[in-house]
């Protein structure tokens, strides 16, 4: 989940990241020949619902054994044009200051097929396709204090919210519980939740979930009132005063409602990309995506925040 948020608030993260992964991915030994290298495109867009299309278009570079700095992964000379099915909507410009081809005023709505086309001298053309999901509220939020411990005695809080789950299609959907604590462990029990515990006995480390990576998916609730139970520490959950400028912090939960392309691109992403197949010898994984031709993501997302408290 870590790597989700940071690729909708920093895509030209990902772009680096993905081109330097790309690169590593051809370590090769001395006496094996290779296909010859095509270079390839590179492009991430996370777009929320309501929000103007910024997109980040980058490129692969062919491995020869040293470290890139990030600018040199960037596409500035490139084109990028937006369509809501066959429905031409606009042509994104790129900008210098945040390095992302943005529209000029055309914003995601929900339930509308988006398509994504962009080129750039010296490369194939890409395309990505996605559905922007709908918006899912929250019908409630509790918080019921000193419910359980951890296996080293800790006093855990549950964060119990509910929602309706939307009939017919798969859902899929991540969430992040801020605190006090930049990063903290969650813990849960619910089979839907991806690393959940399977046992009901204390939470322990290897129970862990990062707060920012809680993943979840309808498979087990399809179509029905769904009561998703997190628990977490109870201290990281109290407000809290920053005292440079006064002001006080509360404990929020996220929900991201996210098409299933971006659910296993972030799942798959999480994994090591190198895996060791033998001495010299290296596997790339298999990071799941939805652009064609090239590589990255291309999604519409919705979310809605709530307070604790």
């Amino acid at each position: 989940m870590r790597a989700a948020i940071r690729c909708m608030t920093k895509p030209m993260a990902c772009i680096a990241i993905a081109g330097i992964c790309y690169m590593m991915s051809c370590t090769k030994p001395g006496d094996v020949d290779l296909p010859a290298y095509e270079p390839r495109l590179v492009l991430h867009g996370y777009v929320a619902l309501g929000d103007t299309f910024r997109v980040a278009l980058g490129r692969t570079l062919k491995s020869e054994g040293l470290l890139v700095s990030p600018g040199e992964t960037y596409v500035k000379n490139g084109w990028m044009v937006l369509y809501d099915g066959t429905v031409f909507l606009d042509s994104l410009k790129y900008d210098s200051a945040s390095f992302q081809y943005q529209s000029s005023s055309r914003v995601a709505m929900p339930g509308k097929q988006y398509i994504i086309r962009a080129g750039a001298p010296g490369f194939p053309s890409i395309e990505a396709v996605t559905i922007a999901p709908v918006p899912i509220n929250t019908t409630s939020i509790v918080r019921k204090r000193n419910v359980r411990r951890t296996s080293s005695g800790s006093w855990l809080d549950d964060i119990i919210v509910t929602f309706n789950d939307p009939p017919v299609e798969r859902n899929f959907y991540l969430a992040t519980l801020e605190g006090r604590y930049g990063s903290m462990c969650v813990y849960s029990y619910d089979p839907a939740v991806e690393l959940a515990s399977p046992d009901l006995i204390a939470f322990g480390e290897t129970n862990c979930i990062d707060n920012d990576r809680i993943m979840y998916n309808d498979k087990t609730f399809n179509g029905t009132t769904k009561q998703l139970t997190i628990s977490a520490d109870d201290l990281s959950l109290e407000p809290f005063q920053d005292l440079t400028n006064g002001q006080i912090y509360r404990a929020v939960l996220k929900r991201y409602h996210v098409t299933e392309d971006y659910y296993k691109y972030f799942r798959s992403a999480e994994r090591p990309v190198l895996e060791t197949t033998g001495p010299g010898f290296f596997e790339p994984a298999i990071i799941k995506a939805n652009v064609k031709n090239g590589y990255g993501l291309f999604t519409v997302f919705s979310m809605s925040i709530d307070s604790l408290y």
